[in-house]
Formats: structure tokens, C-alpha cells, sequence
């Protein structure tokens, strides 16, 4: 039994995809041994603390390239981390710290919020809480179709034109300049950053071919709302399960038309486009004092399956 598989069977417990009744922590295990083998070419790109042999902690990171590009420092993800006690999560936050603080400026982790000696933890070293996000999932089984139909019915959604895209970023120019996300609220980084950042995500989602976005109008045919949901459809992922599902990305909705219907309507459109395609499975993600947006994933079906810390910290390592 390799290190890899052992670790994808204690991460299958913090992973929102555990919630599929078709993944099992051995078939997640090995899912996660291969997918980790081709990616972590050394043991630069993971730590491992033991005791008597059984691990009780490990974190496997690696650069992110958009952020540090976009940011002008280099930004650490950890991608992956778990603690089965305080002391070893201690050990293992300080060792990565120790290992790379010459070549990092900033660390993000994003651990599961039952991760508790991690996230504990992760506040006693000095990291900064910026982001609580939870995951609604509906399925086949779960979402009200009738409800979706008749929210879509007569109302004025299509895919977008290049002529439609001028209008979702000035949308998102607006909405992701007061909108207090994670990079929002962190000091080190501030509004000015946080939307530019925003505004890329959005020019690279929009050219992806597993991002589906739709815009609506109202009757005088102008324009009120943009939503995309991404798929995701990893080919590994999908050969050892035999099924993709779908995430949420953006949606916005422009202060006119800010009502229920607007943003259920469009979230409606994203869940039908991807059951068009035979993909029943999608997670509604929005941060935890969004109650708005959890009472749409409420309604809709949806039912709450994950929540999720971001936590970052500024590395004072220059001299």
C-alpha cells in the first residue's frame, strides 16, 4: 500500500466529491495515487510527518502560477493537507514554512472546516482567515426540474456574444470592486488587486472549454444577468468514476433587475444546460454569509455537503 493511496483515503473524507454515493475511499484512494503520481515528480511538492510509522499529517502544494503572475510574488497553494492532532498539524505548517520560505512570499491553504487541528492550528501560526465558502450539491434525484423549467420558461437567456462580453465585464468590474472576497479583505492585497485578479479569472474561464455561460435580458432587451458553471471533467477522474459533474463559477446580476428570480433564473438555465448533456451532478458554492444564494440552492434541491477555510499568510523572508 503506497504513501499516496494511504493519503487518499484520509483525504476522501475531506473532499466535497465524497458526497457521491459511487465513490468509496478505496476507489478515491486509488483515483488520488495515480492523479498524484504523475504530478508530484519529487518530494519537493509534499510533506509527510509520521509517528511509529502511521502518518498523521501530510500537505501536497505546489506553485500557483496564475496568482503569483498576477500578484507579482510567489504565492504557495496547498492543495491538499490534513492533521490528525494539533501538535503534528504545528509540525507540519512550520516545516513547510522552514523548507520554502526563500522562495515564497505568500501561503494558501484551504482546508475542510471539520479539519479541525489544521484550521486551529493554521490560526495559532498566524494565518489569516479571509474565506469560509460552503458546497451545495443537487443530483438527478434531488433537483426540482419542474421548478427549474418554469424559471426558464419565457424568459430571454441565451449563450453570450462577443458583443455580450463587454457587458459582463463592466458588470464584473463593478460587482468584484465591493464584493469582499478572499483576496478583497486580506490587507496584503486590497480591492484594486482583487478585482483585476477577478477580471482575469473571468478572461481566461470564458475561453475554456469546460465553462458553460449564459446571459439573460429583460423584456426591453437589455441586459441583466451573466452566469457560467464550469465542468469538471478531468479524464482521470472521470475513468476510475464514469461520470463528470459540474461547479459554479460567477453569476451576476446588475442592481435593476436584483431580485429572486433574476438570479434563480439564470442559475436554473446553468443546471438544465448541463442535464442537456447527461451531467446531473453540480455544486452551488457560495460563501457562508451568502444566506440569499444558500436559500436558491435550498430551493432548487441543493443540499449542503461541504465547507471550506481559506487562510492566508504573508512570508516575511527577505532581507
Amino acid at each position: 500500500m503506497s504513501e499516496l493511496f494511504q493519503i487518499g483515503k484520509i483525504n476522501y473524507h475531506f473532499d466535497r466529491v465524497s458526497s457521491f454515493k459511487e465513490i468509496t475511499p478505496t476507489k478515491y484512494g486509488l483515483y488520488f495515487e495515480e492523479k498524484f503520481s504523475k504530478h508530484i515528480p519529487n518530494s519537493n511538492n509534499i510533506k509527510i510527518i509520521k509517528d511509529k510509522g502511521n502518518i498523521t499529517a501530510f500537505a501536497i502544494f505546489g506553485k500557483n502560477e496564475l496568482e503569483s503572475n498576477f500578484l507579482n510574488m510567489n504565492v504557495l497553494t496547498i492543495y491538499h493537507a490534513w492533521a490528525e492532532n494539533f501538535s503534528d498539524a504545528t509540525k507540519l505548517i512550520t516545516s513547510i514554512e522552514f523548507k520554502l520560505i526563500e522562495e515564497y512570499d505568500f501561503i494558501v491553504y484551504r482546508p475542510s472546516s471539520n479539519n479541525i487541528f489544521l484550521t486551529a492550528a493554521l490560526s495559532n501560526h498566524g494565518y489569516m482567515l479571509v474565506d469560509t465558502q460552503t458546497s451545495y450539491l443537487g443530483t438527478k434525484n434531488t433537483f426540482y426540474y419542474d421548478l427549474l423549467k418554469k424559471m426558464v420558461k419565457g424568459k430571454k437567456i441565451k449563450k453570450p456574444t462577443p458583443d455580450d462580453y463587454n457587458n459582463i465585464r463592466s458588470l464584473c468590474k463593478k460587482s468584484f470592486a465591493k464584493y469582499p472576497s478572499k483576496y478583497f479583505v486580506d490587507p496584503n492585497i486590497g480591492s484594486k488587486k482583487s478585482t483585476e485578479l477577478y477580471l482575469r479569472w473571468f478572461e481566461d474561464a470564458k475561453e475554456r472549454n469546460n465553462q458553460r455561460m449564459y446571459v439573460s435580458f429583460d423584456k426591453n432587451d437589455k441586459f441583466c444577468t451573466f452566469g457560467f458553471v464550469e465542468i469538471y471533467d478531468e479524464e482521470l477522474f472521470v475513468n476510475h468514476f464514469g461520470f463528470k459533474y459540474g461547479y459554479s463559477g460567477w453569476t451576476g446580476v446588475i442592481p435593476r433587475c436584483r431580485d429572486k428570480d433574476a438570479y434563480l433564473s439564470i442559475i436554473s438555465k446553468l443546471i438544465l444546460s448541463l442535464a442537456n448533456e447527461k451531467i446531473y451532478n453540480s455544486f452551488l458554492d457560495t460563501q457562508i454569509f451568502n444566506k440569499f444564494t444558500q436559500n436558491i440552492a435550498i430551493r432548487i434541491g441543493g443540499t449542503p455537503t461541504y465547507t471550506r477555510h481559506t487562510f492566508h499568510k504573508k512570508l516575511i523572508n527577505k532581507t
